[in-house]
């Protein structure tokens, strides 16, 4: 599976490989971040990559005048899905 992720910033985490299983858990404080062909843009967070799923705890973007939060997951097993649910201010 080639998870395909890219931006510029920090990223703190502690990745598990064996054989062809990884696990990914970390903090990232990204530019322009992108996922598989997604792209995101300036994103803060919590993240978590085992068994082809990507989720996200905690997420924050700050392209409007007030912060965007969310948590949600990108499902990479089968067909590719994904789920967030974000709170935003009007």
């Amino acid at each position: 599976m080639n998870l395909g992720l890219g931006g510029t910033g920090d990223v703190n985490a502690t990745i598990e490989v064996k054989g062809r299983d990884a696990t990914i858990d970390g903090d990232f404080d990204l530019e322009d971040a992108e996922v598989a062909k997604v792209l995101i843009g300036g994103v803060q967070g919590t993240g978590h990559f085992r068994d082809g799923l990507l989720s996200f705890d905690e997420m924050e973007t700050d392209h409007t005048l007030s912060p965007i939060r969310g948590r949600g997951f990108v499902d990479f097993r089968g067909k590719t899905h994904y789920r967030f649910d974000v709170s935003a201010n009007r």
